[in-house]
């Protein structure tokens, strides 16, 4: 494990040359293992949804995150996203869903605000990242280097996660 300042991070060689993916069952024993320790597991899948590791992942999870952009493109892998999880029996997490529409990739001629609607008629929450030179120039992450209205866009998903969260005080 790395530390990127608080945030303790898991992470597989960045080279897919030297990288072997983990199977269901290893993942599986990963996830276990650290729930012991940690309260917050992210998982980052990637952008493939078919490897071995995604019935583990979504069976485990209480919420799925699907990144998209308010492009013709964006917008379609987004849903057909959503439509591979309603279609291997994940109806309830594609439902819960939240999508985030970075606009780091957007055009004039698409209308955003028409792909915003249209996933709100299919998921728990929708919120637009704002383009940010800070997050464009790719790296570490400095929250005190992101524009506002991005620092708020990232609360928004946060309190969005944060409301699946399990309730450990429930019967």
């Amino acid at each position: 494990m790395s530390l990127a300042g608080r945030l303790k991070v898991l992470a597989s060689d960045q080279d897919p040359a030297v990288s072997e993916a983990l199977t269901a069952a290893e993942y599986e024993q990963v996830s276990v293992l650290l729930s012991k320790y940690f309260n917050l597991v992210l998982t980052d899948c990637g952008t493939g949804i078919s490897h071995a590791t995604m019935e583990p992942t979504l069976q485990r999870a209480n919420t799925v995150v699907v990144v998209g952009s308010p492009t013709i493109d964006g917008a379609s892998r987004a849903g057909h996203t959503l439509d591979w999880l309603e279609s291997h029996g994940y109806e309830a997490g594609a439902r819960d869903a939240i999508i985030v529409l970075n606009c780091k990739d957007s055009s004039s001629d698409v209308d955003a605000d028409r792909i915003a609607q249209h996933f709100r008629t299919r998921v728990r929450a929708v919120v637009s990242l704002p383009k940010d030179p800070h997050l464009s120039a790719g790296g570490r992450i400095e929250l005190d280097r992101l524009r506002s209205r991005t620092k708020d866009a990232l609360a928004e998903i946060a309190a969005h996660i944060a409301d699946q969260f399990p309730d450990r005080h429930a019967g």
